[in-house]
């Protein structure tokens, strides 16, 4: 099951993992949002879901297009 995360603890989990994360910046959450990550062979996809006052459950499986795609490169 999936829960809500601030925005602060989610930039302390992701800077917890051996990524080597220096800075993050938040720029959508909720069901806009979308996190892919392809590195080392591996894929991740994770979409949002829950939004205070909009889509308050954890029902959203499916990814939207993706206007704004922030590419990183070591």
């Amino acid at each position: 099951m999936r829960s809500p995360l601030d925005v602060h603890d989610l930039i302390d989990r992701l800077k917890a993992l051996p990524l080597g994360l220096v800075r993050l910046m938040y720029v959508e959450g909720g069901p806009e949002a979308t996190l892919y990550l392809d590195a080392g062979g591996k894929q991740l996809v994770r979409v949002g879901s829950y939004e205070a006052g909009f889509n308050e459950n954890a029902d959203n499986h499916a990814h939207r297009d993706l206007p704004h795609v922030i590419g990183v490169l070591p």
